[in-house]
């Protein structure tokens, strides 16, 4: 089986967690993971019980380098299909693929360390849904529109408006303080 990154080297079988097998690119360093051997290890991961010192921290390992995410695109090592990015959200910037036929998933150098350290890569299989999908490009469009509000009014000014915001949202009497800020009820 060949890399979907470089077409002239072989994957490499190796042992990515304990009871979880991949094939990893060694030029490239990315690792191609069969659905099979993904819902063999969460089953076996759900058996044990969770160790305290388990729980995953999202400013662990923040020391480790970013994935490197490879904007080519991709064939399946398996069948030949056009892999189908599908982008991580939640605090992660970058892309998974993944192969609509078989559903066998490459990752990127360092992309399932990240998934890792966010807790996220036992349901990794969410990333894949329409739901999971739509709420990252909710959550894109707020970063972006974000952005160009600090761009035209400036940070302070926005940090100002999110912490009036954060008070309105709390208040009892929401409604009506945003009726009247916004002249509705002026005699």
């Amino acid at each position: 089986m060949l890399s979907p990154i470089d077409h002239k080297t072989g994957l490499e079988t190796v042992e990515v967690e304990p009871r979880l097998s991949a094939m990893r690119c060694p030029a490239s360093g990315g690792m191609w993971l069969r659905p099979s051997a993904f819902w063999k290890w969460r089953e076996s991961r759900d058996a044990e019980p969770v160790m305290q010192d388990e729980a995953p921290s999202a400013d662990s390992g923040t020391d480790l380098p970013a994935p490197q995410d490879s904007p080519a695109g991709k064939r399946c090592p398996e069948d030949g299909h056009f892999l189908i990015r599908h982008r991580v959200g939640h605090g992660l910037d970058f892309h998974l693929d993944r192969c609509a036929r078989c559903g066998g998933m490459w990752f990127d150098r360092h992309e399932w360390d990240a998934l890792t350290r966010h807790g996220l890569s036992k349901d990794l299989h969410l990333i894949f849904t329409s739901a999971w999908q739509a709420e990252v490009r909710r959550q894109h469009a707020r970063q972006s529109h974000e952005a160009r509000l600090v761009e035209q009014f400036g940070e302070d000014t926005f940090r100002r408006l999110r912490e009036v915001r954060a008070w309105l949202d709390a208040h009892a009497h929401r409604r009506e303080l945003v009726s009247y800020l916004l002249g509705e009820n002026d005699l």
